[in-house]
């Protein structure tokens, strides 16, 4: 493919797609626009000319691409699992990609034909790729969380964190990786003591309050109650006032009778999957009804 004028449209809040962001400005020579999330981004946020080529990665509106499709010469749509290609079968300068296998936006970007090669350290690339399956590893997940905190204490965005990343001489992947580690221990270590303390324990369910953690929360759970069915791990939101709750749920099928979902249906709008399901509510309503739903399971 030649490159000539590209630019890349995609949201600021997720770090996959800052790091394509930064990726696709470092390796490739993109210019970018980034998003409080992708669906606020008008036609008049993206920079650009007639004759560039843009690439959209992420959930848009089909009328923001619509919009894009007559100012850009060509404009090719990364959607994350929806197969979106028909609803632009009759627009030639279109081209949309659905990533059944989730691989990632950046091996997306990789498997087009640069005319320059894309020189960028192999295993940051594997880091960041994997991140889009879900099945990331221990390492993968260090690295993340150690990105986070250096976010954090170098009062930095995440876009500059990864593009340092990919410099190479300015932040170390194995660095990032260690710094993570540390903090891991350390969350760990407070969500094994909070289960140990505070968990509500019934034969089916474990639930227990986890206003920061969620997921080492649950891993808790499992890990100190390995035979059951549900964890369940809320917070308490506040919303000019008005106490929320927010209820996260992961399913364990071997002593499990229903998945994630049907064990939210009824409490608020749940979302997520089979395996892991969450929802908010007005906390007193779907306080009560949680407690009602966690009896049910365990009879």
């Amino acid at each position: 493919m030649r490159q000539g004028k590209v630019h890349l449209v995609t949201a600021a809040t997720m770090p996959d797609c800052v790091a394509t962001a930064a990726f696709a400005a470092s390796a490739l020579g993109f210019s970018f626009t980034l998003g409080p999330h992708t669906r606020s981004l008008t036609l008049e946020n993206v920079e650009g000319d007639t004759g560039r080529t843009l690439f959209v990665v992420g959930t848009f509106w089909k009328d923001q691409i619509l919009e894009w499709s007559k100012r850009f010469a060509y404009v090719h749509v990364y959607s994350f699992g929806d197969d979106i290609s028909d609803m632009f079968a009759a627009i030639p300068n279109v081209n949309c990609f659905c990533d059944r296998e989730r691989k990632g936006s950046i091996a997306w970007l990789q498997s087009q034909r640069w005319e320059q090669s894309i020189q960028v350290d192999a295993d940051l690339l594997s880091l960041l790729n994997v991140r889009w399956s879900g099945e990331g590893d221990d390492r993968v997940q260090a690295f993340f969380t150690g990105v986070y905190d250096y976010v954090t204490t170098l009062d930095v965005d995440m876009m500059t964190v990864f593009m340092r990343l990919l410099d190479g001489s300015m932040l170390k992947v194995e660095d990032v990786i260690t710094r993570g580690n540390l903090l891991l221990a350390n969350h760990r270590g407070i969500c094994a003591e909070r289960v140990r303390k505070s968990a509500l324990v019934t034969p089916r369910v474990v639930m227990v309050e986890g206003p920061e953690f969620i997921n080492h929360t649950h891993a808790a759970i499992v890990k100190a109650h390995p035979r059951i069915g549900y964890s369940v791990v809320y917070r308490i939101l506040f919303n000019k006032g008005e106490p929320i709750l927010a209820v996260s749920v992961r399913t364990y099928p071997e002593f499990a009778s229903d998945d994630a979902l049907v064990f939210l249906h009824g409490l608020g709008s749940p979302g997520g999957s089979a395996k892991a399901a969450g929802t908010t509510g007005p906390f007193a309503e779907l306080w009560e009804k949680l407690l009602k739903r966690i009896a049910v399971a365990n009879e």
